[in-house]
């Protein structure tokens, strides 16, 4: 009997072990993808219910209504954004290698040949003042900068080009197979409040998603009408790109608004580029930093305050999918809080009473 019950025990050890070792093993594989499938799965809960229905209308094909779901969100979705990034560095490389060959043929004088009169003379002035060991730095160091940074941006691309992939095949994976996901993870789970945990994420992101596209609609038609003021051309192309661009987290319409700002300084134009930074800052920043948190209000019982609070601190901890994070781990954590209370602590307090996991109240 002791022999059975010392096998049995390190039977148990050795599974503890290996189960902690196959856990670990999972999490190293997943750690480095996570975001782009944490994002992926979030997309897919969101558009679970319009893929169920285009499944029905294609007579049951659900593998060909989660291709057409997923072919339809990367055109409308990942392709203006993968075309802004490609542009925006194509640009920045061109700018970078711009100032190298300056600095390279002429020094520092003949880059600041290059800017517009009207602060041609007052940078110069400035640059008058330096020593001689500063003003040589930046032609002595152009080069390696130059291509430290094109090395950057082109790593950058191809790192997003990695991770925009893998969210497109995760996206399609989840649609396909979510719903038996969700079951499993029901029936594997010890605990019984599971599903309203995983109903109640989703009922949250999928209010996230939503304030974040109207937020940036907002955004793109308040820009638009600062271009408009501010005599840019092509306003409602720039006010296009804004609105893609405020899906990009810390940047956002900045991405656009700063070097429109810039040109119309280098133009020689004195109110237009003042107010136009002004205008980006205060009413086209305001939108997202006030509009969105009461948005999201709308699907969370905590105050706008908090919300933000959760953007920040997702947004500073996980960097852009944190804006996803920050809501979701303050609705995990309510939720917990109220599953504790509903069915845990509340049947101690009535003796005999019975909670909805089967626990009576009587010790």
């Amino acid at each position: 009997m002791s022999a059975r019950i010392s096998a049995s025990r390190s039977a148990l050890i050795t599974f503890g072990i290996l189960l902690v070792a196959s856990v670990a093993l999972l999490a190293a594989i997943i750690l480095p993808l996570w975001k782009p499938l944490f994002l992926a799965a979030v997309l897919a809960a969101v558009m679970m219910p319009w893929n169920e229905r285009l499944a029905r209308a294609l007579g049951g094909r659900r593998r060909a209504a989660s291709g057409l779901t997923t072919a339809f969100v990367f055109l409308v979705v990942l392709v203006p954004l993968i075309i802004l990034g490609v542009v925006i560095v194509g640009e920045a490389i061109n700018a970078i290698d711009f100032v190298r060959t300056t600095l390279q043929r002429g020094g520092i004088d003949e880059l600041v040949g290059t800017l517009p009169k009207a602060i041609e003379a007052p940078i110069r002035s400035l640059i008058a003042v330096l020593p001689a060991d500063i003003k040589a730095s930046p032609v002595a160091a152009g080069g390696q900068l130059a291509a430290g940074l094109a090395s950057r941006a082109l790593g950058a691309v191809a790192g997003l080009a990695f991770s925009l992939g893998i969210l497109v095949v995760a996206f399609f994976a989840f649609l396909l197979r979510g719903r038996d996901l969700i079951e499993w993870l029901q029936r594997v789970s010890p605990m019984p409040e599971t599903g309203e945990l995983l109903g109640e994420a989703h009922r949250v992101s999928g209010f996230v998603l939503r304030s974040t596209f109207i937020t940036s609609l907002l955004q793109g038609i308040a820009a638009t009408i600062g271009y408009t003021i501010a005599t840019v051309p092509n306003a409602a192309f720039f006010g296009l790109l804004t609105f893609f661009s405020s899906f990009i987290p810390t940047v956002g319409t900045s991405l656009v608004a700063i070097p429109l700002v810039g040109l119309l300084a280098l133009s020689g134009l004195t109110w237009q580029p003042i107010f136009l930074l002004a205008w980006n800052v205060v009413v086209v920043g305001m939108i997202d930093n006030l509009l969105k948190p009461m948005f999201i209000r709308e699907g969370m019982p905590v105050s706008g305050l908090t919300i933000f609070f959760a953007l920040v601190g997702g947004l500073i901890v996980f960097g852009g999918i944190g804006l996803l994070v920050g809501p979701l781990a303050v609705t995990f954590f309510l939720a917990m809080i109220r599953f504790g209370q509903r069915d845990y602590l509340s049947p101690l307090a009535a003796p005999g009473s019975t909670s909805p996991t089967g626990r009576s109240g009587e010790s």
